[in-house]
């Protein structure tokens, strides 16, 4: 299932995909690009409440340049936060890391992790129980 969530977006459209059910929601822009939205796609289970999307099992967040790879995601429309949990993967440019909890803001690029571990720039690497992400870097 892909959900995509346009930062600036009013619209909610409801499709259904092959012999499963699958429910696709996505988000118009009224005026920008495809830059500006949020992409998430989840094998499991998905549910939207209000403005807060919560997706289990192989989940994946796109959204520019960053791409966050987790067991669990709740992504939230009004902050553009999102919540990961367990076997997380974050990829940005030069930064690879893992880590058992994030909480990332996908348009400030600032976040915090816990048990980090990776590549944050070339040939820079961090391993911590807790670190802060600044919109510049770990």
């Amino acid at each position: 299932m892909t959900v995509l969530f346009d930062l600036r977006s009013i619209c909610l459209n409801y499709v259904i995909l092959g012999p499963v059910l699958q429910f696709v929601l996505s988000i118009f822009l009224l005026f920008g690009t495809q830059q500006d939205q949020v992409e998430i796609n989840a094998a499991g289970p998905q549910e939207w409440n209000e403005n807060i999307y919560h997706a289990k099992d192989n989940v994946v967040v796109i959204y520019r340049d960053v791409r966050i790879e987790a067991d669990e995601v709740t992504f939230d429309r009004n902050t553009n936060v999102v919540n990961a949990d367990n076997h997380i993967k974050l990829k940005k440019e030069n930064e690879n890391v893992e880590a058992d909890h994030v909480v990332f803001n996908v348009d400030t690029k600032v976040g915090d992790f816990t048990n980090i571990h990776g590549e944050v720039g070339p040939g820079i690497f961090i391993k911590a129980e807790e670190a802060h992400r600044t919109a510049e870097g770990v």
